[in-house]
């Protein structure tokens, strides 16, 4: 069903046009237990986001969003219905946020449980790097030897004055 939306979206066979585009995510399923951390730039709308993002998102089992990437709304628009959508917060001092230190161990939990839980995405806005506390979430990742794969995007700080 959403890849059935999402080729509505992009006018095509999202399978075939996404190898054609990014050829190397053919591969990409080779990976369990696998974490994406991903940053969702600018958008708050899925249509705007990479392909690559587009297909990780359509295989998605558990989706850790801040409150400053995607709202959950567009993230149910692409994931499997199954998928677990949990916003963990991460708006300055919003004091509705989850400890940094409970995400870490969210991302373990799940990566842990590869026959339930096959692709974990961390979805982070702007790019992961800045201010957003991508370290420790790798460094957590590392200690337990799961894999993970880092998809950054755009920042505010060097796109918004484009838009401005």
């Amino acid at each position: 069903r959403n890849r059935q939306r999402l080729t509505v979206v992009l006018g095509d066979d999202m399978n075939a046009l996404i190898s054609r585009l990014s050829p190397d995510l053919a591969g990409i399923d080779d990976f369990h237990p696998q974490v994406y951390i991903i940053g969702t730039g600018l958008s708050n709308m899925a249509i705007s986001l990479p392909l690559s993002t587009l297909a990780i998102l359509s295989r998605a089992s558990v989706v850790l969003h801040d409150n400053l990437s995607l709202p959950a709304d567009e993230i149910r628009k692409v994931v499997p219905e199954s998928c677990i959508v949990r916003g963990v917060g991460k708006r300055g001092d919003d004091a509705s946020s989850i400890p940094q230190s409970e995400i870490d161990k969210l991302l373990i939990e799940y990566a842990k449980q590869p026959e339930k839980y096959s692709t974990i995405l961390r979805l982070k806005g702007g790019d992961p790097f800045l201010f957003g506390r991508s370290r420790t979430e790798i460094d957590a990742l590392r200690e337990h030897q799961i894999t993970y794969t880092v998809i950054p995007n755009l920042s505010s700080s060097v796109a918004g004055p484009h838009y401005a």
